[in-house]
């Protein structure tokens, strides 16, 4: 399938699939029908970027989507599970087009069922060693102060955006260069790729909310936004460069400028520095 994929956005989309149908088998596999039930609405939506990335990484890196795909799961379980607690500490009222979780079921219950899902997320990861293990849970704790930092107001924004969301990613990245067994100089090619890709799209959904007239702590101005974004896609794209030459470098270059635009156009918002190609 993967040779006759010609574009990012292809790419993504048969990723999408396959992790949708893992996650499916997951949230089925789940004891407990009220449990289940809020499980089921804590991982529905979504783009599924981290999960690709594991899987584009590994593949760029000499091995295969099936090899990735549940530590792609695990990931995406865990971004789920962060969001809705980020939802709680934020206030937010909505999240991927629905009422947020503990809108739906109550603050309780949006509290304690995302520890299941993050221990379910931890078993499925021990397939893969102890590394891939300790990279997972130092990434967790760095989520975790990012979101201490923004609360408390306490780092600059760069430094927050990065904690919170530039992380994931390039936890995403990291973790499908160990499945495919990388050498560090690679691991460490995947983690200046992850965080920058990932830098890129929190910029972007924060201009998203300044363009709606949500203010954004440390973002001031649009044209400001739109430069700094622009940066990190540039220098995801040099990173990308920097990977070995098959059949996935190009989507690799792809990815960043997709992920951004993907964004914008869901939100309506119009850039005026980026072009969208």
């Amino acid at each position: 399938m993967t040779e006759k994929l010609l574009t990012f956005g292809e790419y993504w989309l048969e990723s999408k699939r396959m992790i949708d149908g893992r996650l499916e088998s997951f949230l089925n596999g789940i004891k407990g029908k009220q449990v289940a039930e809020i499980a089921r609405d804590i991982v529905a939506g979504g783009k599924r970027f981290r999960g690709c990335l594991c899987l584009l990484i590994c593949e760029a890196l000499g091995g295969n989507k099936e090899m990735a795909l549940d530590a792609a799961v695990a990931l995406e379980l865990l971004q789920a599970a962060s969001l809705t607690h980020d939802d709680i500490l934020d206030l937010d009222i909505t999240r991927r087009g629905k009422p947020s979780v503990y809108i739906m079921h109550g603050l309780i219950k949006a509290i304690l069922v995302p520890y299941i899902i993050v221990s379910y997320a931890r078993e499925i990861l021990v397939k893969y060693g102890s590394e891939a293990v300790l990279t997972v849970e130092r990434g967790i704790r760095k989520v975790a102060a990012g979101e201490v930092m923004d609360l408390l107001k306490t780092a600059p924004y760069k430094v927050i955006i990065k904690a919170k969301t530039a992380e994931p990613f390039a936890l995403s990245t990291v973790l499908g260069a160990i499945i495919a067994d990388a050498e560090k100089e690679m691991i460490q090619l995947a983690y200046a790729y992850g965080i920058n890709t990932g830098l890129a799209y929190q910029v972007m959904d924060d201009l998203c909310d300044l363009a709606k007239g949500t203010p954004v702590s440390g973002l001031t101005s649009l044209e400001r936004g739109e430069k700094m974004m622009e940066n990190y896609v540039k220098l995801a794209q040099e990173y990308a460069s920097k990977f070995p030459e098959t059949q996935f470098k190009q989507l690799l270059h792809e990815a960043p400028r997709f992920m951004v635009n993907k964004m914008a156009e869901e939100a309506g918002y119009k850039l005026k520095l980026g072009k969208r190609r």
